[in-house]
């Protein structure tokens, strides 16, 4: 669950509205962190975009995140990353199902939910 969680959170960093979320966004991207996201933009990208890419991660500014969302855009980063997320997060459902049905069970299974499926 913590992996389903920490995608999730990896995407809001990168998409997330401040105003939504409550929280600073872009820290990740303006510590050079390099998440799933981003990881797998820099993999599926050609030369050219990954050059660019890579140029405004290392260059940083108040509007790194604007400028990497097209590139988003047009790849499949963020569907990759939000189906990695699902798969953990299923995962994770799955070792409940040993549990009895109870109200802690459920409370349980909310939670999955919950964690990748906040908004941005």
């Amino acid at each position: 669950m913590g992996i389903a969680f920490q995608i999730a959170d990896d995407l809001l960093d990168i998409l997330g509205s401040e105003n939504q979320t409550g929280k600073s966004l872009g820290s990740d991207i303006e510590k050079q962190k390099l998440k799933l996201p981003l990881i797998r933009l820099l993999s599926q990208s050609g030369e050219p975009e990954t050059t660019r890419i890579r140029e405004l991660l290392t260059h940083l500014g108040r509007k790194t995140r604007a400028a990497l969302a097209p590139y988003l855009e047009r790849s499949d980063a963020v569907s990759y990353a939000q189906q990695r997320a699902d798969e953990f997060a299923s995962a994770a459902r799955r070792q409940l199902q040993c549990l009895d049905d109870s109200p802690a069970k459920q409370i349980l299974e909310a939670i999955t939910e919950f964690a990748i499926h906040r908004s941005y």
